[in-house]
């Protein structure tokens, strides 16, 4: 760590992930999923636009005041550390910004935390607060007195927000030789602020000022010492001079260490955090050429260095014994390291064989195929030749491993009461081409979902969850986080999945609104009101002899003025079915479908999913609702 002094444990939290608690692949075989396929739902998720809170501290009744719109209905406020009621007189009829109430868990550890608010509408997309371990302290007008400031007394935390071309001011007094730390996060928490730090001594002069800090994705630190005993100023702006109500900030301010980067920045869960094991081999120096490159362990299935100056350059050598297909995948951006990795591998003889940047909006990846037995060397470098302490980076490295790599677009899925929705599910194989069982973990009460099939080398399927009582009233059983686990047939383990969300860009009405490009992997899932129809399938399991036909019936349940013919047909493309299998759709224009599935002689031997939906128009509206998914057997004829 870049420190001097040893770090309190919101400074080592703070820059070792900057969106999450810890950065750490999950324990589990698991995939953590969500999404909202239907629009017109959509359009009644609770937006929030700010957070302002006070007294986010571990083991403290908490009050929170949540801005936004669609917050009618408000239910619950979520959090891992603890569940915010709403404040009891309040109108929740009304779209209006709601407060909530409740403990903070005494174990919590500070940091920065996804939060979910739940209406009876469904739930919204995650929002960040600060569980800090400092005072804190209310925002007041005089704040934005550039003469007067609003004085403080250290140490503290402080939540606000900027106005169109005004600055916050804060005054602390100080004696001769105190040395105050000021660190702000706003990026970090997905304001649009951009946050300069400027801190003025009793003169008038500046004493410090800080923009950007690497890796913080433009949130910024600083640190002073008083030089006489008087009131120093500390400025808060945005970078634009810009303003408004996603313009919010969580400012820190005392006497503690500041850490800038944590080396690695990446850790294994499944093995041990001082990477001693061998799964995780940390670079060690000198490695700057090709004569002293760091030879990787057989065993190695991370590693992780860090360019520690302006060109540096670190080379690892893989010695195999026979053709081998090699992937190395980096991991900088995304957990908030500034380095841009290039990757470049070489022949013993010097030869480069491939190089990469960028994989599209991933960091650097490289593959290739190794054709024969024999030392091959992994060039690592930054493209601009920047380096220092926070240039790290950690390499995921696949030798003959299989792996899944996961992604999801969105970071929640409401569910129609009484029907279903789909998550559209992307998996990356890496090194296995077989089957794959999914099964739901943790769901919430209200909710289910069958497990599925995915089949060899099917890449895309919808996860179709379900909450099947139409009549049930609103209560926090319907809603939560959620995990998958994912297994092959043979009941062998395929190493830890790990979900990317890849949520699409900001629409052009907020094309503006800021995005923070770090992995994330936190899944809710709610409840939401009924759609105009759901489909269910009887049977939902069928054994199928090769040379067979099956049928089922797709049945579906309509809300009275829905009356319009129902388009049943395949959600997945025909041709990620197992060769030699075929199925009908058709047209439901009533209550019921029948629906055919033909198993060809030689068709594959197996189990595998089908996934249907139903498309319908009426007007303006066109909701397209997926059917549970069927479970097939094919066997021997």
């Amino acid at each position: 760590m870049c420190s001097s002094e040893k770090p309190t444990a919101m400074a080592v939290y703070s820059t070792l992930n900057f969106s999450f608690r810890s950065f750490v692949l999950s324990t589990l075989t698991a995939l953590i999923l969500a999404i909202s396929l239907a629009s017109e739902a959509r359009s009644q998720d609770p937006v929030i636009n700010r957070i302002d809170a006070t007294d986010l501290r571990p083991g403290q009744a908490a009050s929170v005041v949540v801005s936004g719109k669609q917050l009618v209905g408000a239910m619950g406020l979520w959090t891992a550390v603890g569940v915010l009621q709403p404040k009891e007189g309040q109108d929740l009829a009304k779209d209006q910004p709601v407060v909530f109430e409740g403990n903070i868990a005494a174990d919590a550890i500070p940091g920065i935390y996804p939060t979910r608010m739940v209406t009876n509408h469904g739930c919204s997309e995650a929002a960040f607060v600060v569980i800090d371990d400092l005072p804190s302290i209310a925002v007041t007008p005089e704040s934005e007195d550039r003469k007067t400031g609003q004085l403080l007394t250290l140490p503290c935390c402080i939540n606000g927000q900027l106005n169109p071309v005004r600055s916050r001011f804060f005054r602390v007094a100080l004696t001769p030789g105190q040395a105050v730390s000021v660190e702000i996060l706003a990026r970090r928490l997905g304001s649009d602020l951009d946050p300069v730090l400027i801190v003025s001594g009793p003169d008038g002069r500046e004493v410090a000022y800080r923009d950007d800090m690497p890796g913080a994705e433009g949130d910024t630190q600083l640190q002073f010492t008083a030089a006489t005993d008087a009131e120093y100023r500390i400025e808060v702006r945005d970078v634009r001079y810009s303003g408004g109500a996603r313009h919010f900030f969580h400012l820190r301010l005392g006497k503690f260490s500041l850490a800038s980067t944590t080396s690695p920045r990446v850790a294994r869960a499944d093995h041990n955090a001082s990477l001693t094991g061998t799964a995780t081999q940390p670079e060690t120096e000198p490695n700057d050429d090709r004569p002293t490159a760091m030879t990787v362990a057989p065993e190695t299935q991370m590693l992780t260095g860090t360019l520690q100056k302006e060109g540096d350059i670190d080379w690892f050598k893989f010695t195999v014994t026979e053709a081998t297909p090699l992937l190395v995948t980096a991991r900088t951006r995304e957990v908030g390291s500034p380095t841009d990795v290039i990757l470049e591998l070489y022949k013993a003889d010097g030869g480069k064989l491939a190089e990469n940047d960028d994989a599209g909006p991933r960091d650097a990846e490289l593959s290739f195929q190794l054709p024969e037995a024999g030392d091959f060397f992994l060039k690592v470098s930054e493209i601009a030749g920047r380096g220092g302490a926070e240039w790290t980076y950690a390499l995921d490295v696949y030798r003959n491993r299989p792996a899944l790599r996961v992604t999801a677009p969105t970071d929640r899925i409401n569910v129609f009461r009484g029907g279903s929705t789909a998550i559209p599910l992307t998996v990356r194989r890496i090194q296995y081409d077989g089957p794959l069982r999914v099964e739901a973990i943790g769901l919430p009460a209200a909710i289910q979902m069958a497990p599925f099939w995915l089949g060899a080398k099917q890449s895309t399927a919808p996860v179709v969850l379900t909450a099947t009582d139409p009549a049930a009233t609103s209560s926090d059983a319907d809603w939560g986080p959620v995990s998958f686990r994912v297994s092959a047939p043979d009941g062998s383990m395929i190493p830890p999945a790990e979900l990317q969300l890849t949520p699409p860009p900001p629409k052009k009405t907020d094309a503006e609104a800021f995005r923070s490009a770090r992995v994330r992997s936190d899944i809710f899932v709610a409840v939401q009101p009924a759609a105009q129809f759901s489909l269910t399938a009887d049977p939902v399991t069928v054994t199928l002899a090769q040379g067979a036909t099956a049928t089922l019936t797709i049945k579906s349940t309509r809300t009275a003025e829905w009356t319009v013919p129902i388009e049943i047909a395949l959600a997945t493309p025909a041709d990620q079915l197992p060769p030699g299998i075929t199925i009908t759709g058709g047209s439901m224009a009533a209550g019921e479908l029948a629906v055919t599935i033909a198993a060809a002689a030689d068709a594959a031997v197996g189990p595998f999913s089908i996934f249907l939906q139903g498309k319908s128009k009426k007007d303006k509206a066109e909701p397209v609702l997926p059917v549970p998914a069927i479970n097939v057997e094919v066997t021997p004829k």
